[in-house]
Order: structure tokens, then sequence, then C-alpha cells
């Protein structure tokens, strides 16, 4: 049986997300504020990298059970509003009753 539409989309918005948290730490990290906090904007870019990760695997249709923690954490911690409204998109995509019936007959 194949992923859900709706698993694939949420992943596609994880991905997305990812990607622009993972932008947003690395030019923290690369700027000058590098000089003050900027080693603190690794742990986040390690985090951005993991919901991309996650996402890239929703996306194909691997069954994750971090979907729904990877993308909220991430964007909360890179403070970034855009990512964590994709995010909430995503974590709505996967709350739908087919999806989760789905990851629970997968898992």
């Amino acid at each position: 049986m194949d992923a859900p539409t709706e698993y694939k989309n949420a992943g596609i918005m994880m991905l997305i997300s990812g990607f622009f948290n993972f932008t947003t730490a690395m030019i923290i990290v690369l700027s000058l504020i590098w000089v003050c906090i900027g080693v603190f904007w690794l742990v986040p870019a390690v985090g951005a990298a993991f919901q991309c990760w996650v996402g890239f695997q929703m996306m194909q249709g691997n069954p994750t059970s971090n979907g729904k923690v990877a993308g909220i954490v991430s964007a909360a911690i890179n403070l970034n509003p855009l990512p964590l409204v994709l995010a909430i998109l995503a974590l709505m995509n996967l709350n739908k009753p087919e999806v989760a019936g789905w990851l629970e007959a997968r898992q």
C-alpha cells in the first residue's frame, strides 16, 4: 500500500520548512553575529537539517515517527514564522484519519 497523498504533501512542507530554517541558521552562523552568538545557532542548524531529512523521508513515502515533532521544534528554535506555519500545516495533514491509520498500519 502506497503512502497517502496528504502524508507526502506533509513531507514536502517539512522539506521546504527545513530548508528555510537551515538557510536562516547558516546565514546567522556565517554573518557577523558569529562573533557573539554564532556558535549557539549550530544547534538550530542541525535541527533544521534533521527536519529536512525527515521531510525527505516522508516525501518518499517512508513512515517515520519523528514527523510530528521535527518541524515544530526546528521552526520554534529558529524563530521563523513562515516555516512554523508550514510545519503546522504539515502537522494538520499528519493528523488526518487516513494518514494516521496508514502510519499505525506501517509501524
